[in-house]
C-alpha cells in the first residue's frame, strides 16, 4: 500500500474563503463541485489541494478559539510549504488573514510562520532556506 496524496478539506459557512487561499497562496481555482449538501470548492497547485465546504446550511461556528492551537487536542493546523515566506505573509494579510507568529528563522535552513485564515483556521508556513 501507499499514499499517493493527502488533501485538506475546511468547512466554512461562506464563498469567500476561497479568495484568501487564492490570493494568499496562488492556488488555482478549479471547478467547483455539487454535492447534495452544498458545494466543494477546489482549490489546487500542484499535488496540494485545499477543498472548501460550504453546507447550503450554515455550519455550527466552532468553539471559541484558545489562547493556542496547541491548548486542544484534535486536527488544529495544517502545513504549506512556500518558496517565498515573507510574500505569502503579506498576501495573507492583504486578503483578510492574520500572521499570529513569524516569519522567523526556525533552524537553519528553516523558516516559519503560523497565520489564521478569516475563519480562525491555522496554517503553519514553512520556507527551506540556502
Amino acid at each position: 500500500m501507499s499514499v499517493h496524496r493527502v488533501e485538506i478539506g475546511l468547512v466554512s459557512e461562506r464563498d469567500d474563503l476561497v479568495d484568501f487561499y487564492r490570493d494568499t497562496f496562488a492556488f488555482e481555482v478549479l471547478e467547483p463541485r455539487s454535492v447534495p449538501m452544498g458545494t466543494v470548492h477546489r482549490l489546487g497547485a500542484g499535488e496540494a489541494m485545499v477543498k472548501i465546504m460550504v453546507p447550503d446550511d450554515p455550519p455550527a461556528m466552532a468553539e471559541s478559539a484558545r489562547e493556542q492551537f496547541w491548548d486542544r487536542a484534535g486536527l488544529q493546523y495544517f502545513a504549506v510549504w512556500v518558496d517565498d515566506l515573507d510574500a505569502v505573509a503579506t498576501r495573507c494579510v492583504r486578503a483578510g488573514g492574520v500572521v499570529a507568529a513569524g516569519p522567523l528563522d526556525v533552524r537553519p535552513g528553516l523558516r516559519s510562520a503560523l497565520v489564521h485564515d478569516p475563519d480562525g483556521n491555522v496554517l503553519e508556513v514553512m520556507e527551506a532556506t540556502p
